[in-house]
Formats: structure tokens, C-alpha cells, sequence
């Protein structure tokens, strides 16, 4: 277990050195990378490049045809009326990503079983700027000691919805739905909860979840470990 955690910060590292920046897509095309510090009623002003030394630039909004923040949302700016008035609306954004998880059973679970492994598809649709609602399915495996011979593997799986605030960085989320569990003989469904972190960089999201699946009474619990890799934006 510890290897997969060393492996997965190694890939976090690795990929937080190539962070995306903040881009402005002007109407002639061309575009200008940077950070975005000011969005006034008539110009947005950007500092291109990391360095301190590097330019800033006020750009007219009349000039202006989608800005993108570093986490992937992105806008486009619409005149209205005589031209003086620009106001922003955001088309309606899907994305998809895939992400392989360790589990670390807790709880019940921790008693007969030592870790997992799995994989999960998330479909997101952005509502606005920081808020997207998600469909969450997924399929895990976790093994317990090699000693305990009958019964000791079992099988997850979970179809959740749920909502997610996102920062630009950071994001904070929250599922429910339908948890199940199961066993080379039988299978038992529960009500199934999902709250959620992550880090979010360009291609690649480092996330942490906790699963909670109660059957008969008894509530099954294991953190969630993964790298959710963005596929798609479909709009």
C-alpha cells in the first residue's frame, strides 16, 4: 500500500510542475496565456507568464472571445445592446474522467480486509463557474489475508449523484446512491454516501474519498485513493 501512495504523490508532483494558466482567447485568435488578476465591466487585465518580471496587458472585453480559467472552465463574453454593455455566459459543460483508486478498508471492513484496488467514471456537468453536478459508477476489489481462504475477497460497486464546488485548486463534492457489495455467492444493496476532495491540476486530479454503505444496520467504510484523469470536455 505504501508503494501505490509513494507512486501516486510522485505522479502528482510530476504533473503540478505543468499547471495550466488562465487564457484569453481574442477574436482575432489569438490567445495569451497568464494569470487573470482584474475583470472589470470593460477590460480584464492579465499578467502573462509565472515570472514577476513578465508583462501585464488591459485587454478591452470588446476584444475579447472566451476566457478560460486554469481549472478548464471557460466563457465566452456576448455584446448586448449597443455594444457598451458585455455581459459573460458560460455554455453548459460536460466532461468525463477515469480515474484507478487504491481503497483502504476502515471500520467493519478493516477486521477481515486489507486493501483494494478499482476503477471509477465520473460525468460532470458544470452549472456555473465553481459548481458542476456529477454521475458516479464504479467497480472495486478488495482482498483480505491470503490465510483466510473462503470469503476472503469481496466486490464493490456503487452508482452515485451527487455536487461539487470547485476552487482553483481544490474541490469539495458530496454523492449518494446505490452501494453494493458482494461475494462469489451473493450480493447485498444498500444506501451508499460519498463526500469527497480533490486537487485539481490540467489533465490529471488527485482525489480522496470516503465510502459509506450501510446493509442491515452495519455501515461499510473505506477511503478512496485515486488519480482522475480528464478525457473529454464535450459542450
Amino acid at each position: 500500500m505504501r508503494k501505490i501512495i509513494l507512486v501516486l504523490l510522485s505522479i502528482i508532483y510530476i504533473s503540478n510542475i505543468t499547471l495550466a494558466q488562465d487564457r484569453i482567447t481574442k477574436n482575432s485568435g489569438e490567445a495569451i496565456d497568464g494569470k487573470i488578476l482584474e475583470i472589470n465591466p470593460d477590460a480584464i487585465k492579465i499578467k502573462k507568464g509565472n515570472n514577476k518580471s513578465d508583462s501585464t496587458l488591459i485587454i478591452s472585453k470588446l476584444d475579447i472571445e472566451s476566457v478560460q480559467y486554469e481549472n478548464g472552465t471557460k466563457y465566452k463574453l456576448n455584446l448586448e445592446g449597443n455594444g457598451r454593455h458585455i455581459s459573460s455566459t458560460m455554455n453548459k459543460k460536460f466532461s468525463v474522467e477515469v480515474a484507478p483508486v487504491a481503497l483502504i478498508p476502515t471500520g467493519t471492513l478493516a477486521v477481515d480486509y486489507n486493501v483494494g484496488i478499482g476503477i471509477e467514471t465520473t460525468v460532470l456537468c458544470e452549472l456555473s463557474q465553481n459548481t458542476s453536478l456529477f454521475g458516479q459508477t464504479g467497480m472495486d476489489y478488495i482482498r483480505g489475508p491470503q490465510f483466510f481462504g473462503h470469503g476472503n475477497e469481496i466486490g464493490h460497486n456503487s452508482i452515485l449523484f451527487g455536487i461539487r464546488y470547485s476552487s482553483t485548486h481544490f474541490y469539495f463534492g458530496f454523492g449518494a446512491g446505490l452501494g453494493s457489495y458482494f461475494t462469489h455467492y451473493n450480493g447485498q444493496h444498500g444506501f451508499e454516501i460519498n463526500p469527497q476532495i480533490g486537487y485539481l491540476m490540467k489533465r490529471v486530479n488527485f482525489q480522496l474519498k470516503f465510502n459509506r454503505t450501510t446493509l442491515e444496520g452495519l455501515n461499510y467504510t473505506f477511503l478512496n485513493i485515486g488519480l482522475a484523469f480528464k478525457f473529454c470536455d464535450l459542450r
